[in-house]
């Protein structure tokens, strides 16, 4: 084993001076609005909120930079989250400029040729006086690198069996998904559904939004936290449609990466309903580039009541009022 130099990282997270209290198994870097431009565009009434998508990436970089460095990892072919848990919202606000988030390493283990990490998501409390008050756990996760390709496990429906259908992207993200700004608008409005409303398919593009959401223009993300939080969006809607009542996600069983996301390509998305009840419901959900291809798998997905509210009828009313029927479900 040897030590670890976060400042030699060239991952898009990590690739800035993290602060000096950094310790081998831990980095502490500045959240701010200057160089964090997404937290202009997913706010609630509180604030910005950092995605529980870049949360995870967060995690996902600096297990892959602590394997790289102190494990001496050249190159994996897969990797393996489990029990991803977003423990509480990393809110950031309105009165702070810069908030200090610190990754931990937990646990290191190596499982034949296979690394395995622990990590967890920090952030410092400050009072109004600048003065720092001691860090509350906002994610844990644990994440393997395997050696070998792995199969995808979930089954998709053919398009074939769906029926589709167009939702103005506009109104979708002025109406329902309020909480999103334009850096965060990938649903482009194309998707189906199958007669029994418990899969739903959409296209979505990040196009050069992901890029845009930090100054120096970042690229090159493990996950794409685009990708990942247009899952939860799909998943979200899909919950609002069957019961009206909104949701949110808490938890992941399992997200497994097949292979690098496309960064200006469009994809597919699958999201497929397991279980619904009065609080929370539970899906699975496929990312696929245009060759049809699996990049990642998103297993025992938990989304769990917002607010003891439903979503207001009317509006869910002119989701099929907007839908517009496409010919070629293929398209999306």
């Amino acid at each position: 084993m040897i030590s670890v130099n976060w400042r030699a990282s060239t991952l898009p997270l990590l690739n800035v001076d993290p602060i000096d209290d950094s310790t081998e198994q831990q980095i502490t870097l500045l959240l701010n609005a200057e160089r964090h431009r997404y937290l202009a565009h997913h706010t609630l009434p509180a604030g910005p909120v950092m995605p529980g998508a870049l949360q995870l990436e967060y995690l996902v970089e600096v297990a892959l930079e602590y394997a790289t460095q102190s494990a001496q990892m050249v190159e994996f072919e897969a990797l393996t989250v489990r029990n991803f848990v977003a423990e509480r919202w990393l809110l950031i606000d309105k009165k702070t400029t810069a908030l200090p988030v610190s990754v931990r390493i937990d646990a290191v283990q190596h499982q034949g040729n296979d690394i395995v990490i622990d990590a967890s998501l920090w952030s410092e409390r400050v009072n109004k006086a600048g003065k720092r008050l001691g860090q509350r756990r906002h994610a844990t996760a644990r994440i393997a690198f395997h050696h070998h390709a792995l199969q995808p496990s979930i089954a998709t429906n053919p398009c074939d069996d769906l029926s589709p259908f167009g939702v103005d992207k506009q109104w979708l993200y002025r109406e329902l998904m309020f909480s999103h700004g334009e850096l965060l608008q990938s649903l482009t409005g194309q998707m189906a559904l199958d007669r029994q409303a418990q899969t739903i398919v959409a296209g979505y593009s990040c196009g050069d939004l992901e890029k845009a959401w930090f100054s120096d223009d970042a690229t090159g993300f493990v996950l794409s936290p685009l990708g990942v939080d247009s899952a939860m969006q799909l998943g979200c809607m899909l919950s609002l449609y069957l019961d009206q009542r909104p949701r949110f996600p808490v938890s992941f069983e399992r997200v497994t990466r097949f292979r690098a996301h496309p960064t200006n390509a469009p994809c597919v998305l699958h999201a497929k309903l397991n279980a619904l009840e009065q609080n929370d419901a539970w899906l699975d959900m496929v990312i696929c580039n245009q060759a049809g291809e699996c990049v990642m798998e998103l297993a025992g997905v938990k989304i769990t009541l917002a607010s003891d509210q439903t979503f207001p009828e009317h509006l869910l009313a002119q989701v099929t009022e907007r839908c517009e029927v496409t010919e070629v479900a293929h398209d999306l």
